[in-house]
């Protein structure tokens, strides 16, 4: 059989299980539909609020933003509502409602490959101004207070009760080994204690350096280039590096995409002085005190999420809303939240079904990607780059479905294009490793669930 053949009915099949599996997959809609169900039947009730929202951060602040523009009023809670790390978006994927003051930047970026060969992705980048981000999205009713679910319509906030219509859980994931654990993971999820992360470590070059050298560093997407002959060890998962405009200078971070290594504090050392050192990879003339770390990521890709908590609607990466290929998205939390947002607010069968139908694409198109990640695992450094290199080249229609959460089809075309214009050692590669279990033990969320 030609090997053209055998990926396309390897795809075919994993589409199937994809299919087939959705129900179990982050993103389950049961507890969804009951609870649109019962407020269509009873929209408000005895509440504080119609709806409480837990969690700040872009999801739980985007959602609560879309309630308030429908005149609906949501309590948004959170101990620390402070967006920490950067987040970017694609210019085509902002949404209409996002003021102009929360875009930090507007750039177009380039990739560079491992031989220092340079195209353009080919599609403008928008950094975050996450100050403004906060603003606008955590307008209103906001506490800054811990809280926790009783029920599917309370939450107790130290010794007050509140009650809602419904109750939303955008506090992330429960797995997240970085994070203050503000909730329980439930059994099933604390058996899972082996992931595959994608971790980075930026650090920020300030503009009065950037005027003293009189050097600005290009906006970079990805630059596979190691930083350095000697700055990562051998045992090391591949990096690349990220180079974007931040509102005080200029931000540079060290990422590996996909990785089985815990996220010690030693591993985020490593990268920080990977981070360093492509900085000066720029701007030789810097000095380690001339830098500030300014944040470390550690985004879990295989968490079995999407699970209600005591009757709590999750969103966000709490739903499973990562695309494990590429990390966390904010232009699917924004879009999302919108659907969120409508359903709640005109809770008929229609907009109930367009909510569900989207999350059930989403969890499918979730699960066919999870499929690559073994394959990610796999890859050098110069392998990475030869493997992602057909979707950052491709045209800008192809390049967003593939990258976007959510687009079955293009998801579909992403996966085959990458696989065609790969060498044959690395279309191999490929076969070998693509729908398999990865080498992170036999409780991993991956081997556990999403290739069962």
């Amino acid at each position: 059989m030609p090997i053209t053949d055998t990926v396309r009915h390897r795809l075919q099949a994993l589409l199937k299980r994809a299919t087939r599996n959705q129900q179990a997959l982050p993103g389950r809609t049961a507890s969804l539909k009951r609870a649109l169900h019962r407020l269509a039947a009873s929209p408000l009730g005895c509440v504080d609020y119609p709806v409480i929202v837990l969690g700040a951060g872009p999801a739980g602040s985007a959602l609560h933003a879309a309630l308030r523009r429908r005149s609906i009023a949501s309590l948004l809670i959170d101990p620390y509502p402070v967006m920490r790390n950067t987040y970017g978006i694609f210019a085509d994927e902002i949404p209409s409602w996002l003021d102009k003051r929360c875009i930090a930047a507007v750039t177009k970026p380039v990739v560079v490959t491992a031989d220092g060969d340079r195209f353009p992705l080919g599609r403008k980048y928008c950094l975050l101004d996450n100050a403004a981000l906060a603003s606008q999205l955590q307008a209103g009713d906001l506490l800054e207070h811990p809280a926790t679910i009783v029920d599917a319509h309370t939450v107790q906030v130290g010794e007050q009760t509140l009650r809602a219509a419904l109750i939303i859980d955008a506090r992330g994931n429960r797995l997240h080994p970085m994070a203050n654990q503000r909730r329980e993971p439930t059994l099933s999820e604390s058996k899972a204690v082996e992931q595959v992360y994608q971790l980075a470590s930026g650090v920020l070059i300030p503009q009065h350096v950037l005027d003293e050298s009189g050097i600005t560093p290009p906006a970079v997407w990805m630059d596979f280039q190691p930083p350095h002959a000697h700055s990562l060890p051998d045992d090391c998962s591949p990096t690349f590096g990220y180079i974007m405009p931040h509102p005080a200078g200029i931000l540079v971070e060290e990422t590996i995409l996909a990785t089985a290594q815990p996220p010690t504090p030693e591993l985020f050392d490593t990268l920080t002085t990977a981070a360093c050192e492509r900085a000066r990879r720029y701007i030789p003339t810097l000095v380690a005190d001339q830098l500030t770390p300014v944040e470390q990521v550690c985004i879990p890709l295989l968490a079995p999420t999407g699970t209600a908590v005591d009757g709590a609607i999750p969103i966000g990466a709490a739903a499973g809303w990562i695309n494990p290929v590429t990390g966390y998205s904010v232009a699917t939390s924004f879009r999302l939240a919108d659907l969120f947002a409508a359903a709640i607010a005109n809770p008929t069968a229609d907009q109930r079904r367009r909510l569900v139908g989207t999350l059930h694409q989403l969890s499918v198109d979730r699960w066919l990607l999870t499929a690559a990640v073994p394959v990610l695992l796999a890859l050098n450094r110069r392998q990475l780059d030869t493997f992602l290199r057909p979707v950052l080249c491709a045209p800008q229609p192809v390049q967003r479905a593939f990258l976007t959460l959510g687009d079955l089809s293009g998801t579909l075309r992403g996966m085959w294009q990458v696989f065609i214009r790969q060498p044959l050692p690395l279309q191999g590669l490929i076969l070998r490793h693509m729908g398999t279990r990865p080498n992170t033990g036999a409780n991993s969320p991956l081997n556990q669930q999403q290739l069962s």
